[in-house]
């Protein structure tokens, strides 16, 4: 997961009145801005990881499309790929793209 920065805090100081993020607090709000912020951090990265899942199934079914075209690698290739579906490798390739991000 990714660090807090203070464009997060700023989003939850904005949504949330209440909250005054600037001074010291007790334990309770602290409890309450926590769960606040990951909560927007989860949102957020849900969002994120939804678009790269999208765009890794799009990608593998762009490449598998390229590498069958080529001349002398594409038959093989093509038997390979054939067992590779793009609906499954897509999404760990999306993923994966995502936490290296």
């Amino acid at each position: 997961m990714r660090p807090v920065t203070r464009e997060d805090l700023d989003i939850l100081a904005q949504e949330n009145d209440d909250l005054d993020i600037d001074k010291p607090t007790d334990i309770e709000t602290f409890g309450i801005i926590a769960k606040k912020l990951l909560k927007h951090i989860l949102v957020h990265r849900g969002k994120r990881l939804g678009f790269f899942v999208v765009g890794g199934v799009v990608a593998v079914h762009v490449v598998k499309g390229v590498v069958r075209k080529l001349p002398f690698l594409g038959p093989a290739a093509g038997i390979f790929l054939g067992l590779l579906p793009s609906i499954i490798v897509g999404p760990v390739v999306g993923i994966t793209a995502a936490l290296y991000t």
